[in-house]
């Protein structure tokens, strides 16, 4: 069970009571900085990073708490955030009882792959993601501004999500980029959690302590290690709904994939393989029933019709012979035309009406 931390005032008692709940916090506050690799040992890094990153900040380094969430080649993810503010966000969400929980950026509920750039909406702030770790908060006003940067900046073509109404898109988003939508949502589903673990703030100085995440006294556990083949069953529960959860999640990938190669099929009943299956198998009827003697022919006549305004009063498909019943009046212009590989032949029929019949010549 997740939470925005925007929400604090709704918070329930089952929320509360959850183990390492996801609180979405607002990223409008952290800012994400990329650097380079130290050349010190890893355990080093974390009290270089401060330093490192001093040119580029607002407040003195001692002011700030610094995670590093990621490493990618040459390059370190750093979120970085006033240590006032986390402070304030962990007081709200102990005030309530809560005393295990995780604070992760709000932008990071948003769908992501490699080439998917996901745009979402709480309240009057966009959110946008366009990394593993990479996201951010903005106003309506700078919105499209610095989603044209990224699109600029990237080195591939980029596809779309949407957790908003489409209606609801910063202005200046390029009809293209819309046409090319995978993933589309109303709102941001917040109780997702396949969210990068290691984007969790709470990590050195404010990581909750043994303390701060309600451990029993040593009777409790005595007593919990009783308890431990019925918890067995309970743990394997919460596996199996992990699992679900991962089985959606990559239903959702399936699915965007399906579309970008299928654009415009809608799978049926849920079934990706049976649509496309179907599709296929549909597509090679079309091709055979095109390439038959019956449809051949009407080509053929279509084409030599395409410029006569002739009026056609009935039409018969008659053993491997078409035969079009026509107005006496048209005979001459029927004369002058010319079917390419078929013999025609011209009946009077009751009615003042003639009849055209065309054969295929064999052997041309």
């Amino acid at each position: 069970m997740n939470s925005h931390l925007g929400d604090i005032a709704n918070f329930s008692q089952a929320l509360i009571s959850t183990k390492d709940v996801c609180i979405w916090v607002p990223s409008k506050l952290i800012v994400v900085h990329h650097l380079p690799v130290p050349k010190a040992p890893r355990r080093k890094w974390s009290e270089l990073v401060p330093w490192m990153l001093e040119d580029k900040l607002l407040q003195t380094p001692e002011d700030m708490h610094f995670v590093i969430v990621g490493k990618s080649k040459d390059k370190l993810t750093v979120y970085a955030a006033a240590k006032n503010q986390m402070q304030e966000w962990q007081g709200s969400v102990k005030t309530l009882g809560s005393e295990s929980f995780q604070f992760i950026p709000d932008y990071l509920a948003l769908p992501w792959h490699s080439g998917l750039l996901s745009i979402g909406k709480r309240d009057e702030h966009y959110l946008v993601r366009y990394g593993e770790y990479e996201g951010f908060s903005t106003n309506a006003e700078l919105a499209w501004h610095m989603i044209e940067d990224i699109l600029q900046e990237s080195e591939t073509p980029l596809s779309l999500s949407i957790s908003m109404p489409i209606d609801e898109l910063p202005e200046g988003i390029p009809e293209e980029l819309i046409d090319k939508i995978e993933i589309k949502h109303l709102e941001i589903d917040w109780q997702q959690s396949s969210f990068p673990k290691n984007a969790n703030l709470l990590q050195g100085e404010f990581s909750l302590g043994p303390n701060s995440y309600g451990l029993m006294s040593w009777l409790k556990t005595a007593a919990l290690l009783v308890l431990a083949l019925i918890l067995s069953f309970a743990t394997l529960n919460i596996e199996n709904n992990r699992l679900e959860d991962e089985i959606v999640y990559l239903g959702e990938q399936n699915r965007s994939a399906f579309y970008s190669l299928f654009p415009g099929l809608t799978i049926r009943a849920g079934d990706i393989r049976a649509t496309v299956e179907t599709y296929i198998s549909n597509r090679f009827r079309q091709r055979e029933s095109l390439e038959s003697e019956a449809m051949q022919t009407l080509t053929i006549l279509d084409s030599a019709m395409s410029e006569c305004d002739c009026e056609i009063k009935g039409i018969r498909w008659n053993n491997k012979s078409l035969e079009l019943i026509l107005p006496q009046s048209l005979i001459s212009v029927v004369e002058q035309l010319d079917f390419d590989g078929y013999r025609k032949q011209i009946n009077t029929e009751p009615g003042d009406n003639i009849r055209l019949t065309l054969n295929q010549e064999y052997g041309r």
